[in-house]
């Protein structure tokens, strides 16, 4: 079955893409987690769920325990670094048309009145986003459906593990919020426009595809999970490299040396990042290395 509105994560999956909820997981289940040994050092692996709603109560017991034998947290970039201002400066510089070009003009007139339905469905005015390209339109056409649903990254995961973390632990990221937005911004024109249609058309699926997205991620289920990154690119073979693969191959000398060093280490990043042919698992493999899921207590 293709999971629609999957191309929303497509587009969120550097920045604030996953989703999930605080939904209780079944008796014994819960978010994948991994451990991977190099003598003196571990990394846990833990695929997370970037958004949240209110009322998100601690992490399975498993995952708490292998946080708090962890001396460094590892994120895929820390937000935290940079205030609200520089965060919008910084999307603004890769996302806004420096020729002067309207978004409508970009997308064409075909095609502008199904953008401008889904902008207004949310409650934005269209007009304030003819100066975007269509990578950051699409970006927050989403991120305003999700903020309806009640979605705050100031309540996702790697807000909750910075907090616990505390002034107490040392905090890394694998790369800056500045490289992620290259990304996007450096998508060929056609594929953004492409993903920009399919997110406005598919709008009134984003409900029911939070739902079965969280249940997979809730319970562990690393296949519903992998069947979704397979559905989420399978149209966008150019995406799928950027955002997955080049990616993976840029994380993995620094999860190497993690592993050279002493000490553990609590590396949070998406949970499609993990699964799949080209994941980060497949890569410390390939290298060399075993990776494990954890199932009962850590360690």
């Amino acid at each position: 079955m293709r999971v629609p509105c999957l191309t929303l994560r497509a587009l969120l999956l550097p920045l604030l893409l996953a989703i999930a909820s605080a939904l209780p997981a079944a008796d014994g289940d819960h978010p994948a987690l991994w451990r991977v040994d190099g003598g003196d050092s571990t990394l846990y692996l833990f695929g997370t769920m970037h958004l949240l709603p209110e009322g998100h109560t601690p992490l399975a017991p498993v995952i708490e325990s292998a946080f708090d034998s962890s001396d460094v947290l590892v994120l895929e970039m820390n937000l935290s670094n940079l205030n609200q201002a520089e965060i919008q400066q910084l999307m603004f510089q890769r996302g806004l048309n420096m020729d002067g070009r309207r978004l409508s003009t970009i997308v064409g007139p075909e095609r502008w009145p199904e953008v401008r339905s889904a902008v207004e469905q949310v409650g934005l005015q269209p007009v304030l986003l003819e100066g975007m390209q269509p990578w950051l339109a699409g970006m927050t056409l989403t991120l305003s459906s999700l903020h309806q649903l009640g979605m705050r990254p100031d309540q996702g995961v790697e807000s909750y593990l910075l907090r616990r973390a505390g002034n107490a632990m040392e905090v890394r990221e694998l790369e800056k919020f500045r490289e992620q937005l290259g990304v996007l911004a450096n998508l060929a024109e056609e594929t953004q426009i492409a993903l920009l249609m399919q997110t406005a058309r598919e709008m009134d699926d984003l409900e029911s595809i939070t739902m079965q997205t969280l249940e997979a991620w809730a319970v562990g289920d690393v296949a519903a999970q992998e069947r979704y990154l397979l559905e989420t690119y399978s149209d966008y073979p150019d995406l799928y490299k950027a955002l997955i693969v080049d990616r993976h191959r840029d994380w993995l000398p620094q999860l190497e040396t993690m592993l050279a060093e002493p000490g553990t280490y609590f590396i949070a990043v998406g949970a499609l990042h993990l699964v799949g042919e080209d994941s980060v698992l497949q890569a410390l493999r390939r290298a060399g290395h075993a990776p494990q899921r954890i199932h009962g207590e850590a360690d």
